[in-house]
């Protein structure tokens, strides 16, 4: 793609496969809890089902941030090259 300054920019052109982490939490919630929900450990005198759901608050955590970063070295190297 030809910028208006006619340059040429790579950036919509090229996918973002590292956005696929954003599926993970969704499948973590929505594919997962009827199985976990199965389960009747209590770790801790705490159901397994809390254990996950916490787990789960962490692991969207990781995935976003992943997702960020990713993000925002991106940006930072289509900036640079478009300075030049």
């Amino acid at each position: 793609m030809i910028a208006s300054d006619g340059h040429s920019n790579p950036a919509p052109a090229r996918r973002r496969s590292y956005r696929l982490l954003l599926v993970v939490p969704y499948l973590w919630s929505v594919a997962a809890i009827p199985v976990i929900n199965t389960v009747h450990a209590s770790p801790l005198g705490i159901p397994l089902l809390l254990w996950w759901a916490l787990a789960g608050v962490l692991v969207t955590s990781v995935c976003l941030g992943v997702v960020w970063r990713l993000d925002r070295a991106r940006e930072t190297v289509y900036a640079e090259g478009e300075s030049r």
